[in-house]
């Protein structure tokens, strides 16, 4: 399995969820937008969590400094941390915003936190997927380097915060008409955990997505 996948599956789970958003805005229920927005934005500070580590070359580092150790600063010199910074004052002026339940505030915000959001995914992209694939080439473990250095970040918190992580890409992802996005998902969870993790995750995950979804993903996870 591309365990890497949890990270690049992410942005797909950050895209669906800023489309989400702006579904709730447009139906201008400011209440759902607002509580979504509680969500997303608790999902979104993981992900930046598992990016940037907490400021630490210790491990867990995160995955923007295992870049920059295996490739000459490269997350820092393209402006990945940089970036995160410019996005936590526009994601504060949306939260502002939802505090508020205020829809002309909100809708005044989200489509700017869109279009940086997207922006910034797409960079990520561009200097972050050509990196994967060479670390691969080079031998790299690429379970270690998730469980030890990214994952482990998340896991030093209440198991209530990876159930959340978990539940919510699930779910986001399970609204697509294509399989595709969550079972890649799947599969790097599956691919990345213990036997006795996955025993508790697929519950998680099952709890999370239909059935049916549950049912087409199982040749996955053998």
């Amino acid at each position: 399995p591309q365990v890497f996948a949890i990270m690049r599956m992410g942005h797909e789970v950050i895209r669906d969820g800023v489309k989400e958003l702006q579904s709730k805005l447009k139906s201008r229920d400011a209440e759902a937008a607002a509580k979504y927005w509680l969500d997303l934005s608790r999902w979104l500070d993981m992900h930046k969590l598992l990016e940037e580590g907490t400021g630490s070359n210790k491990t867990p580092k995160g995955f923007f400094r295992v870049l920059d150790d295996k490739f000459d600063k490269v997350a820092t010199k393209e402006g990945l941390f940089d970036q995160h910074q410019a996005l936590d004052k526009v994601e504060a002026s949306m939260a502002r915003a939802s505090a508020k339940k205020n829809l002309a505030m909100m809708n005044g915000e989200v489509d700017l936190f869109a279009r940086e959001m997207e922006d910034h995914l797409k960079k990520e992209e561009d200097v972050m997927m050509p990196k994967v694939q060479q670390m691969k080439k080079d031998g790299a473990s690429s379970k270690k380097i998730m469980r030890n250095e990214v994952l482990a970040l998340l896991w030093s918190k209440p198991d209530e915060e990876w159930d959340f992580f978990v539940t919510f890409a699930c779910r986001t992802l399970a609204k697509r008409a294509m399989i595709s996005p969550l079972r890649t998902f799947c599969q790097a969870l599956w691919g990345v955990a213990t036997p006795a993790e996955w025993k508790k995750w697929s519950v998680t995950i099952q709890k999370a997505v239909s059935e049916e979804a549950w049912n087409q993903m199982q040749t996955c996870f053998v």
